[in-house]
């Protein structure tokens, strides 16, 4: 019995001894550099190598295309590349290239792809496609209908902003 107070008592003293002990600190952690992060480019993402431009809150006229060819070769790309856009048993007018459109945000995001793959810039405004090759003037496109249809140069042009809008 004598042996069990002897053994109670020294754990007892072990168990206090151990709780009292400062806890040991962990060993620092490396925290690593940060990686420095890439300046971009102006105008990069607009494709061009060209700053953006504020609005300016202008009227834009109507003038003539400049740009109609470019649109119309990066549309028809988008046929080529991504024919699952496109319904092309269902048409509009003449049908000619007037194809129902599936997916408009793919759609359109490629057109401007196809644009900025010509050294352009191009920007989706949703509605319509800006594009533009200096900061002079910009041009406004609508490349489908709002029935869901692509629409082709010269119908798709809307208006010329000068200076460039975006």
């Amino acid at each position: 019995m004598m042996l069990r107070k002897f053994a109670a008592f020294g754990l007892s003293i072990v168990l206090a001894a151990c709780g009292s002990q400062a806890p040991t600190a962990a060993p620092p952690v490396a925290t690593p550099e940060p990686t420095p992060k890439a300046t971009p480019t102006p105008g990069a993402a607009l494709g061009c190598g060209y700053p953006p431009m504020p609005d300016q809150r202008i009227q834009c006229p109507r003038i003539q295309s400049v740009f109609g060819p470019q649109v119309e070769a990066a549309i028809k790309r988008v046929f080529e590349l991504h024919p699952d856009l496109f319904d092309f048993n269902k048409t509009k007018g003449d049908g000619l290239y007037s194809y129902k459109v599936l997916d408009r945000r793919q759609y359109t995001g490629y057109v401007v792809e196809g644009l900025r793959g010509q050294h352009l810039c191009a920007v989706d405004e949703l509605e319509e496609i800006a594009v533009k090759q200096t900061n002079d003037f910009n041009e406004q496109y609508n490349v489908w209908t709002s029935d869901g249809y692509v629409r082709l140069p010269p119908g798709a042009y809307i208006t010329t902003c000068t200076p460039a809008q975006f």
